[in-house]
């Protein structure tokens, strides 16, 4: 069966135009040999933290990395807990793993699909140390509550903003409320580094204890004491560049991702058993994915007849507490976070990504209306 069109589910956004420009910058770095810790990631580091609201920006090689470095910061270790959600990436759980803590999962709110703040009280135990609350698809969470819930009990807030580049929660832009926060510049990524993470703080001393832990415990380079047992979790110059090339085009970045949300949404909202993503009052989404629930019919058998339509799509996450490690690990079994569980075996998050034009996306959803009619009537087929 030949394909009519290809549209995957995500391409960095680096316009052919921009290409001479970012390659002049990498010139110097490649010249000088300074290929780490120069001044490009020191320039990123305070541009994308006076973006964002804090004082400081440390940049790191991963998000996985940041929010390792972030909970040893806050002194996360052996006994401690750490209460995030199973609606995410495994990074978010490990990051507690790597300082001896556990992950403790919480449930996710129905229309959000974010984590739910009572069930964060809920969760809470005298071996609770930090909340990690994460923006799916650039959703904001519900931050109000959930700093209310840890001043209450004295718990550290570490976001996880890996989506959340440049969306906002009643007037203050995600990454800013937590002690640290933290945010991804994969390749998928609102802003596409290559690969690269940062972390974001007003604090001085989780700052300078987070440069050190990401250069192996030195506070510099070259023969220095090292101070902390630290890791090799710089990033570099060639990502710096990269990065600060995504910065500078941020807001078109956002407002492309915006606009085909739009269409999305306008498109979706009379299609029976779809049901666009919901976004609160007084929040503004990244739409770093456009996640929709398919509620009449089989989500995996949908997503391979869009796939044989040249249709990229993602299911983002399976559920962190059912991956086998997890199972593994903690005995962990289906039926512990229903809600989650129910939730992610119908999302399917449809292609977004700036070079997507109106076309394209009238092809996306004239697809998924005909083979979600196709589907409807096989079910009905199968019920006679």
């Amino acid at each position: 069966m030949s394909i009519s069109r290809n549209i995957p589910f995500c391409i960095p956004h680096f316009p052919e135009e921009d290409i001479p420009g970012i390659l002049d910058r990498l010139r110097e770095p490649l010249c000088s040999g300074l290929l780490t810790q120069g001044s490009n990631v020191r320039e990123f580091e305070e541009r994308f933290a006076n973006y964002v609201g804090t004082k400081y920006g440390v940049a790191l090689n991963s998000c996985t990395a940041a929010l390792h470095i972030a909970l040893e910061c806050i002194g996360v270790g052996k006994g401690d807990e750490v209460i995030v959600p199973s609606n995410t990436f495994v990074a978010t759980a490990n990051a507690a793993l790597y300082c001896g803590a556990s992950p403790v999962f919480a449930e996710i709110d129905p229309q959000t699909f974010n984590i739910n703040p009572q069930d964060i009280r809920n969760k809470i135990t005298p071996k609770t140390k930090a909340i990690i609350p994460v923006h799916i698809a650039g959703q904001p969470c519900d931050m109000e509550p959930i700093m209310e819930i840890a001043r209450e009990y004295n718990l550290y807030v570490i976001e996880d903003a890996a989506h959340a580049h440049g969306s906002v929660y009643k007037g203050q832009k995600c990454g800013s409320f937590g002690i640290a926060n933290c945010f991804s510049f994969y390749p998928t990524k609102v802003m596409a580094g290559a690969e690269g993470g940062i972390i974001t703080t007003d604090d001085e001393e989780i700052a300078g204890k987070a440069r050190r832990l990401r250069n192996v415990g030195r506070g510099g380079m070259g023969p220095l004491e090292i101070t902390e047992i630290g890791y090799n979790y710089r990033m570099n110059e060639l990502q710096a560049v990269l990065c600060l090339h995504q910065f500078d085009n941020l807001a078109k970045l956002l407002e492309k991702r915006n606009k085909i949300a739009e269409w999305y949404t306008a498109r979706l909202k009379d299609i029976d058993g779809i049901r666009p993503p919901y976004i609160g009052d007084n929040v503004s989404c990244s739409y770093y994915a456009y996640i929709i629930k398919v509620n009449s019919v089989n989500r995996d058998e949908l997503r391979d007849k869009l796939g044989q339509q040249g249709i990229g799509t993602s299911i983002m996450f399976h559920p962190v507490h059912l991956q086998p490690i997890y199972r593994k690990l903690f005995g962990y079994k289906e039926g512990m976070l229903p809600l989650t569980e129910e939730v992610s075996r119908k999302v399917l998050s449809l292609p977004i990504y700036p070079k997507m034009s109106e076309d394209d996306v009238d092809y996306v959803v004239s697809t998924l209306k005909k083979e979600m009619h196709n589907a409807a009537r096989h079910q009905t087929g199968r019920g006679k």
